[in-house]
């Protein structure tokens, strides 16, 4: 209804206003200001759309309201997916930021926010990518809401790259993801989630255009510096954890990614591109070597996670190297400097990373080039206390399963 739409006494403001400016008691630089401190007002649609997203985000942790939530999955979904349009700029971020909260309220709920309201948000972007400036803060909270369905909903990846969400998020990913544009970085968190469900399914030309814009966040001077000054500046650091986690997986994971790569340089000089951004990462390698032993509080956080995903992206290099059908600028690249900092980075670090950056040390252990290099430095001794005590739990663990699923006949 209009008077939920327009902010409270709008309506009666603007009267009030045109009486006063034809008795000559006020100029229409008062009145215009009046119009606009009204236009600023909140309205009771958009106070009821952002109450809604503030009490899912409490929520969460209550299971009972969690349960007594669940009989109106429908239509919170259905009610949510009228206000996003993209040109409705008062409401649009707000529904996407309340579908944010929503999203993790509950099976039912996800479920009915997917169906209901993917591929609206999908619509929603497109369209505001094609007004401009208008909508620029409703694009991060759309983005965002994309990328929680996404990470909630197994299946919701596939059907948002069906509906064209990369082709709209990765233009959106600029170095300013390093610095200070929340859209840049939500568009970075969205392609990850994507392509970290399905990394084989990213077409080849938008394959290269990604590359080429996170090689932008690694290289600008707010990306490489975020490393070695994480506790002050959090977005950049993010944006380069996501950058490298998109580069482990599109050249790991996606089948043929690492040699179209490195012959997509110039003519003149294919594998430039290559050998560019192996530079930059090992000096992000470099930069990011622990200057301490790490506390448990510490574990899995930004530096830990940029720490284990450098450590499986060298790890991947190095084992490709050897190969036969290996590129000569593969080849030619030389790990032996990273072999001090990752044992370094294996005896300080804990958790998952750690067991990450074992097998990146593992490898170089096994690699002709790189094994004397591992012995010289103790690494072998530091594989054998560290990463050998890792593997044999995981073992056991995996046996241990083995057992239950033959004794329930699951296997």
């Amino acid at each position: 209804a209009k008077e939920n739409v327009l902010p409270a006494g709008l309506q009666e403001k603007l009267q009030a206003s045109a009486k006063r400016i034809e008795s000559g008691e006020q100029g229409l630089e008062s009145a215009l200001e009046d119009v606009l401190q009204g236009l600023s007002a909140p309205s009771p649609a958009e106070l009821a759309v952002s109450t809604l997203g503030n009490i899912c985000l409490a929520g969460q942790a209550v299971p009972a309201f969690r349960t007594q939530l669940e009989p109106f999955s429908a239509a919170l979904a259905a009610a949510l997916r009228r206000h996003l349009r993209p040109l409705d700029w008062r409401l649009c971020g707000r529904a996407a930021g309340a579908i944010c909260n929503a999203v993790r309220l509950g099976a039912g709920l996800a479920e009915a926010l997917e169906e209901q309201c993917l591929e609206a948000l999908v619509v929603a972007l497109r369209e505001g990518r094609a007004a401009g400036q208008g909508v620029v803060e409703a694009m991060g909270r759309l983005l965002g809401a994309l990328a929680n369905l996404v990470t909630v909903r197994s299946g919701a990846g596939q059907r948002a790259q069906e509906l064209g969400a990369l082709d709209l998020a990765v233009p959106l990913i600029t170095a300013n993801a390093a610095k200070d544009s929340e859209e840049a970085l939500r568009a970075c968190q969205l392609v990850s989630r994507i392509v970290g469900a399905r990394p084989s399914a990213l077409p080849a030309a938008l394959e290269a255009d990604l590359l080429r814009r996170l090689q932008c966040i690694l290289e600008s001077k707010h990306g490489l510096n975020s490393a070695s000054d994480s506790a002050k500046e959090a977005q950049p650091l993010e944006a380069v954890d996501l950058s490298v986690r998109l580069v482990t997986l599109i050249l790991t994971q996606t089948p043929g990614a690492l040699d179209r790569f490195i012959e997509a340089g110039p003519a003149e000089d294919a594998s430039a591109s290559f050998r560019r951004m192996a530079s930059t990462l090992t000096r992000l390698v470099q930069a990011v070597r622990p200057t301490a032993y790490l506390g448990p509080d510490e574990e899995g956080g930004p530096l830990s996670r940029l720490r284990g995903n450098l450590a499986l992206l060298f790890a991947s290099i190095c084992d490709l190297q050897v190969t036969e059908s290996a590129q000569p600028a593969l080849r030619e690249l030389n790990l032996q400097p990273l072999v001090e900092v990752f044992l370094d980075c294996l005896r300080k670090e804990r958790g998952k990373a750690q067991h990450n950056i074992g097998v990146c040390v593992t490898r170089m252990a096994h690699s002709p080039r790189y094994k004397e290099r591992v012995r010289e430095l103790n690494g072998i001794q530091t594989l054998h206390q560290v990463q050998l005590p890792k593997v044999e739990v995981q073992k056991a663990e995996a046996m241990r399963q083995h057992r239950l699923r033959t004794l329930k006949g699951l296997d």
